[in-house]
């Protein structure tokens, strides 16, 4: 096992600038030791040992006494491209989502360009022939994909450009997501109404398939036939 190395302040300010620079927060020449110190709220000794560290990296080159250091990024270090990333939702009104739009602002920060795709999926109803002619005439490098269907994951799985599944029907595909585990409380719930007396239980949900339930859905039926 490899042992815990905890970063000193310069090491945890050298990445901070690092990044920064990467980002293109400055350009030509870095600002220098007291006006950095002031800004990031640490000590000059704190400043210039994570100075010096940059030096030693090639990413800053001393220009002399009084004279702000140069800036050398390096070209594999340069800014990664700035993308245009399309934001699938179920239906319209998912843009007024705390989530949704916290993830937009996140990915606006990161210097992407975002924005919602001109159709949802309620919309279209899920259909993958429109959803191919929706994707051909939007110009994006890479998709956001809310609530999809178990069809609708499986074509973007097989397109060229990345996409990112938020919810939806993503077990059974092979694609970057994110999602609750909403079994085990469907599985608690449904048991502590059964205790409780209940016999009448339904499970909504929009994307729950009779024929085919899926996860949480065949999570509850086991629950009421247990």
């Amino acid at each position: 096992m490899e042992s815990l190395h905890i970063s000193s302040a310069s090491e945890q300010t050298a990445h901070y600038l690092r990044e920064q620079l990467i980002r293109k927060a400055w350009v030509d020449t870095m600002p220098g030791g007291p006006e950095l110190a002031s800004q990031l709220g640490v000590g000059r000794m704190t400043i210039e040992a994570a100075l010096s560290m940059l030096e030693s990296e090639g990413l800053l080159v001393p220009q002399g006494p009084g004279r702000r250091r140069r800036i050398e990024l390096p070209e594999k270090m340069a800014q990664p491209a700035r993308l245009r990333v399309a934001i699938l939702l179920y239906e319209a009104s998912d843009q007024s989502l705390d989530y949704l739009i916290d993830s937009k602002n996140k990915l606006e920060a990161a210097g992407h360009s975002v924005f919602y795709a001109p159709g949802s999926l309620t919309e279209i109803k899920m259909d993958v022939k429109r959803l191919a002619r929706m994707v051909e005439k939007t110009e994006a490098d890479a998709w956001v994909v809310v609530a999809g269907s178990a069809e609708v994951l499986q074509w973007f799985q097989q397109q060229e450009p990345p996409v990112f599944a938020v919810f939806g029907r993503r077990r059974e595909q092979k694609i970057a997501g994110i999602s609750p585990d909403k079994m085990p409380a469907i599985v608690e719930a449904t048991r502590r109404l059964i205790e409780l007396g209940h016999q009448r239980i339904v499970l909504l949900s929009s994307l729950l398939n009779v024929s085919n339930p899926g996860g949480a859905g065949a999570a509850f039926l086991d629950a009421l036939s247990a």
